[in-house]
């Protein structure tokens, strides 16, 4: 991490370092003697001495006379950053995040954790600090961990693993590890089987990833395990996601996708069945399928990705077979992977899929012949 210091002031430096040193002592930790300390920074008791009153200012030393220099009992000292790359609150994003955020909160809390949440988007984003006020408080010592929702690409993340800040990611393509997802593969598997036991036999998919995307060989494979018919042409295409746009870019997706997948053909060629990766596209796919007089759950079975708590497809509750994930189960993940990194200790795995389970409400009220 020393690199990362080096656009700092050396007064800057000095307090990153010893910073750094009150962080590792921890609460009430007590720092080497001065003129130890000076020794091994190569800096004069003059420089050290106003270093230490300036951290004093800022409520995270405390000097007891004859006693020595010691961490203050309320610094808070263990500080986790929760990075999005995306602006949560922001048009066409899945509550996913906030609801994330929610569970993450009172969780870190209780692991005496702080969270701050920052947005990598260039800029900080309706007066959320950004991927500036991370780097500074990093380079201050204020950042134990980091928790990165969202495609972890960039110089922020390079910096954050250049750095050696214990970093958890969670997105759905493949990243370095410590890595959370969804599991989509179980979600492919479960969705088809109960299709085929439905009697269903031409199984479209939509996807925000494409179809080289995550979860779509295990869903092609699924097909063939059930003896469906494994057609390309139900991948549905969908639009390249854009973290800035002003659209809900996943739910119009949907909608067009669907369009073409069932006004491609005859109807007697056209799907019997669909299984979404994403709930956004679940309701521009609903959408689509009522501008097609196509009654869900009559005419054609849909088998979708759903977030706990979520209220996305709560009005096609009836009409909808959810593989329902918990964001808590999500937060956990991330969380035991975190806390084991900046512990020193190595966590049970750095690889996590979190599953879902399949909440097949449709069927069982009678919905579907």
């Amino acid at each position: 991490m020393e690199q990362s210091l080096a656009y700092l002031s050396r007064s800057d430096q000095l307090k990153a370092r010893v910073s750094r040193l009150a962080l590792k002592a921890g609460a009430n930790g007590r720092l080497p003697p001065m003129r130890q300390l000076s020794r091994e920074l190569g800096v004069s008791l003059m420089t050290l001495d106003r270093t230490y009153h300036e951290l004093e200012l800022e409520g995270l030393l405390i000097r007891k006379h004859g006693s020595g220099v010691f961490v203050s009992t309320d610094a808070v000292l263990r500080s986790v950053a929760l990075i999005h790359d995306r602006d949560i609150a922001g048009p066409g994003i899945s509550p996913f995040c906030r609801l994330l955020l929610d569970v993450l909160t009172p969780m870190s809390q209780d692991a005496g954790l702080r969270l701050r949440f920052y947005l990598d988007a260039g800029h900080a984003m309706r007066g959320l600090p950004g991927a500036a006020e991370l780097r500074e408080e990093v380079t201050r010592g204020r950042v134990a961990g980091a928790l990165y929702v969202g495609r972890p690409e960039g110089p922020l993340v390079d910096d954050l693993r250049t750095w050696g800040i214990p970093l958890v990611t969670f997105s759905e393509t493949p990243t370095p590890a410590p890595w959370v997802h969804l599991d989509l593969e179980d979600l492919a598997r479960s969705a088809v089987g109960h299709l085929a036991r439905q009697s269903c036999r031409r199984v479209a998919l939509l996807t925000p990833w494409g179809p080289e995307g995550p979860g779509v060989a295990a869903f092609r494979e699924a097909l063939r395990s059930a003896g469906l018919s494994d057609d390309p042409a139900r991948i549905a295409p969908a639009q390249a996601m854009d973290v800035h746009a002003e659209t809900p870019v996943n739910e119009e997706s949907g909608y067009f996708a669907t369009r073409a997948l069932f006004e491609g053909g005859p109807r007697e060629t056209a799907p019997d069945a669909l299984v979404s990766f994403d709930d956004l596209m679940t309701r521009g796919a609903m959408a689509a399928l009522h501008r097609m007089r196509i009654e869900p759950a009559r005419h054609v079975r849909v088998v979708s990705h759903a977030n706990g708590d979520s209220p996305v497809l709560s009005i096609y509750a009836s009409k909808v077979v959810l593989y329902e994930y918990a964001p808590a189960d999500v937060a956990r993940a991330m969380m035991d992977i975190v806390e084991a990194r900046m512990d020193g200790r190595a966590p049970s795995s750095d690889m996590v899929a979190v599953r879902g389970r399949l909440i097949a409400k449709a069927m069982q009220e009678g919905g579907a012949a």
